[in-house]
This record gives structure tokens, C-alpha cells and sequence, in this order.
């Protein structure tokens, strides 16, 4: 089912999303760490964009990490924002 999309790299640090991606019996899955401030890329009042650009920049920062791969590669990677009483917690 997944045979096309080559390599698999989750752009994670969360223990959870570990443990889901690992389900789906990738052949060749591996798990990287992004490295970003992620309250730089917040967007004041739209919660779904900054959800968004964080996950991007995520995905954008470990493809920097693995230029050096020379086969195809597909990164995943997402993001959980918890918003209670009008604060981004």
C-alpha cells in the first residue's frame, strides 16, 4: 500500500505520534527530531494556520537535516495546539 512513497521520515519529537506512525509497518520509516521555535511561526487569531505552519516548518527544517539522502524520501509531519479560555496553552 505504502511501496511509493520510498523512505518514510516522521519530523516528530512527540512519543505519541511515534507510536501511531509504527502501526502502519513502514519498510523503511525513520524518525527525526525538528529543531524550530515553533512560537515564531503562531499566527494571532487563526488557530488551523498556525497549526499549519508549524507542521510545515517541521517538515521543512528535517528536510534540511536530510539533504544528504540521495533516494526519495516522503516526510511527515503535524501539529497539536491546546486552546482553552482564549489562551494558546
Amino acid at each position: 500500500m505504502f511501496e511509493d512513497l520510498g523512505k518514510v521520515i516522521l519530523a516528530s519529537s512527540s512519543q505519541r505520534r511515534r507510536e501511531l506512525i509504527t502501526k502502519f509497518n513502514f519498510n523503511d520509516l525513520e524518525i527525526i527530531e525538528p529543531s524550530i521555535n515553533e512560537k515564531k511561526f503562531i499566527v494571532q487569531n487563526s488557530l488551523s494556520q498556525s497549526v499549519k505552519n508549524i507542521a510545515l516548518n517541521k517538515a521543512l527544517n528535517v528536510k534540511k537535516k536530510i539533504k544528504h539522502h540521495l533516494k526519495p524520501a516522503t516526510i511527515i509531519a503535524g501539529d497539536t495546539i491546546v486552546y482553552r479560555a482564549g489562551k494558546i496553552l
